[in-house]
């Protein structure tokens, strides 16, 4: 038990030197600090982890194998709406 203690501590360790946002390294403090890590406490911290600091449009796209709509297909679809309306007017009904 004392072994599997101290390699979970250890990975903690590790894991928290890894962040960079100091608000949440504030609120881990304030936590372990108060000895308040309740499971709540832990999903909290979890959910909280770190966002890229920069969004690649490109790399999403090639990490999700996003594929795009099919052209014919959604051609299809939109002449099967059959809209009668103008696109000033649909676009106008965004708006309000």
């Amino acid at each position: 038990m004392g072994e599997a203690l101290n390699d979970l501590k250890i990975r903690l360790i590790n894991r928290i030197t890894l962040l960079k946002d100091a608000q949440l390294l504030g609120v881990l403090e304030k936590l372990l600090t108060a000895q308040l890590l309740t499971r709540d406490d832990l999903i909290l911290i979890t959910l909280a982890a770190p966002v890229r600091s920069k969004t690649d449009l490109n790399q999403l796209i090639a990490e999700q194998k996003y594929q795009g709509p099919d052209r014919q297909h959604f051609e299809a679809a939109v002449s099967q709406m059959d809209i009668q309306e103008p696109i000033e007017e649909l676009i106008s009904q965004l708006t309000q």
